[in-house]
């Protein structure tokens, strides 16, 4: 079965150029910020620090699991301390962004906003 992964992290202590290596790694395991999924309907661009990707997989929380422990290894083998959350859909998906930009987001909420899974420290 086909499934759509939406995955926002933070970085803690990070530069830009840190930002840009987690990129970089992500896309290696199929979690890209120019995904298709993310053209719908003008919609062209993801809120900063998400990526998106597609999978086949037997299941849900196999593809999870599996994609759990590839995002620690990225964040691990990449000296990145990082918090993740991953949502994972089947079937139609819709969505839209609103609201503040990225910068404001941090700049009101400060480190660990996304504290579902946390790893590298």
């Amino acid at each position: 079965m086909q499934y759509l992964a939406v995955c926002t992290f933070e970085l803690k202590d990070a530069e830009q150029s840190d930002y840009e290596v987690a990129y970089a790694a992500l896309q290696v395991i199929g979690l890209r910020r120019d995904h298709a999924a993310n053209n719908i309907d003008g919609v062209n661009e993801l809120p900063a620090i998400a990526v998106v990707g597609t999978y086949t997989s037997t299941g849900i929380r196999f593809l999870r699991n599996c994609l759990n422990l590839k995002l620690q290894e990225v964040f691990s083998r990449h000296g990145l301390k990082a918090e993740f959350l991953v949502v994972i859909s089947r079937g139609e998906l819709a969505w839209v962004r609103g609201g503040f930009s990225a910068g404001d987001f941090a700049e009101r909420h400060g480190e660990g906003v996304l504290a579902l899974s946390s790893y590298g420290g």
